[in-house]
């Protein structure tokens, strides 16, 4: 009872949007901020969806056999990573062109090309792709 409590509280308060190049994610109990313009770098993960299916005195997480895409960032204080799930919760589906996109402007601005953003630049690039297939 208790995990699916935490699962609801999850849902409710989860979110995230961009403030400039700033993702800011807000879990269950804390929020995490991240420059993208200046992150050092990026990866995008498809991982194993899971669902929380009640069964009397237990909650089972099991996965869906979907697998779902993920934003992995090391962020440039600390070298903390953070994760952004590139689907949106309400609908399942992949998240918006025009979100999509905002991701990779920002994940770009002020940046050149060059070997040292090199990453950078593939993950936008793929974001771009991602948000062509999401129109």
């Amino acid at each position: 009872m208790a995990l699916l409590l935490l699962r609801l509280a999850w849902l409710v308060r989860s979110a995230a949007w961009l403030d400039r190049t700033t993702l800011v994610v807000r879990g269950t109990v804390r929020t995490h901020r991240c420059e993208l313009a200046l992150a050092e770098r990026f990866q995008i993960e498809y991982v194993a969806e899971t669902t929380a299916v009640p069964m009397p005195f237990v909650t089972l997480i099991v996965p869906t056999g979907r697998r779902i895409p993920m934003l992995t960032i090391k962020r440039p204080e600390g070298g903390r990573k953070m994760r952004l799930s590139l689907i949106d919760p309400s609908t399942k589906d992949l998240l918006p062109a025009e979100k999509l996109a905002a991701l990779a402007d920002a994940i770009t601005y002020g940046r050149q090309h060059g070997t040292d953003s090199a990453q950078a630049w593939q993950t936008a690039n793929r974001l771009r792709g991602m948000a062509g297939h999401a129109v």
